[in-house]
């Protein structure tokens, strides 16, 4: 990544910050705006309700490092993992699942985690994840966006609630 293929923000946007660490052929991503009443993050029991234009991220020929994307601001859950192998089509479903949400604020970038594909697998599990590793990540996250940072800052995009990020950043 590097500041020449960073796209400008527009009004009202942010940036998604992921860290890839795949494997596999050609995975994707689907997700879509949920209706949240201004919050950043939801409650445990709390029904969310998709809506809006549905998102793909393709992460073909992609597997380490950090990916960049404007979104507009909102609270969004991740839907679906497409992972297919070989002739194994594999989908997670995670539509309601509340570890499968960020949050994007305007003007700043929002670190949505680390999302982990594994190779081992069978024709009916998968090994994936999405891991909240902003407080080990900072660091690295810092040096490689230097110059974006300096202008927007990087802030917590969980979409489940961080207390502590929240204190590491506040003393």
């Amino acid at each position: 990544m590097t500041p020449e293929n960073i796209e400008p923000l527009k009004s009202r946007h942010g940036y998604l910050l992921i860290k890839l660490q795949l494997s596999g052929a050609a995975p994707s991503i689907e997700y879509s705006k949920i209706r949240s009443l201004n919050q950043s993050f939801l409650t445990k029991n709390q029904q969310v309700k998709t809506y809006g234009n549905k998102f793909i991220l393709e992460l073909k020929n992609k597997s380490y490092g950090y990916y960049l994307q404007v979104l507009p601001a909102g609270l969004y859950q991740i839907t679906r993992l497409n992972v297919p192998y070989f002739d194994f089509p594999f989908r997670l479903n995670t539509n309601h699942q509340r570890d499968w949400r960020f949050n994007i604020e305007a003007g700043k970038i929002n670190y949505a985690g680390k999302l982990v594909i594994e190779k081992e697998r069978t024709t009916k599990q998968i090994s994936v994840r999405l891991l909240n590793r902003i407080a080990t990540d900072k660091a690295e996250i810092e040096l490689t966006l230097k110059d974006l940072i300096e202008n927007t800052p990087l802030i917590s995009g969980s979409g489940v609630r961080d207390d502590f990020y929240e204190i590491l950043t506040n003393n």
